[in-house]
């Protein structure tokens, strides 16, 4: 059975669509990455300066800016808990763009791609329910 060439165009520009959304989605995810490693590489060399008083100097895109040691930790763990909250909402979103994908391709949904891990407190009554016998 011949498909019309211009369902087959549709079909493939939709998926070629769903595609680079998760391909992008994945290259800021990277980039985030990147950033936010440079960030923990920052923030322990803040926290290594012996001397407690003297103040550290932080780049701020093309500026370096002078600020105390608290200031500048406070600072980077504020960075790197946006950064943390950024990748945390790429990949959930990219979740949802992979099965819609798949969708798309007809292919089978992934089984455990949307996996969570367990919490502390349902690990440790786990740990109790199992100590128990």
């Amino acid at each position: 059975m011949a498909r019309e060439p211009q369902f087959v165009f549709e079909y493939l520009k939709q998926v070629e669509s769903l595609a680079q959304d998760v391909l992008s989605d994945r290259r800021d995810i990277i980039e985030l990455n990147k950033k936010r490693d440079k960030n923990r590489e920052a923030s322990r060399a803040v926290k290594k300066i012996e001397n407690k008083e003297k103040p550290a100097w932080l780049c701020c895109g093309n500026l370096f800016i002078n600020f105390t040691q608290q200031q500048a930790n406070y600072l980077l763990e504020k960075d790197q808990k946006s950064y943390d909250e950024q990748i945390a909402k790429l990949h959930n979103g990219l979740k949802t763009k992979v099965n819609k994908l798949y969708e798309a391709e007809n292919k089978p949904e992934l089984k455990g791609y949307d996996l969570i891990p367990i919490s502390q407190e349902e690990k440790q009554s786990l740990f109790d329910l199992v100590s128990k016998k």
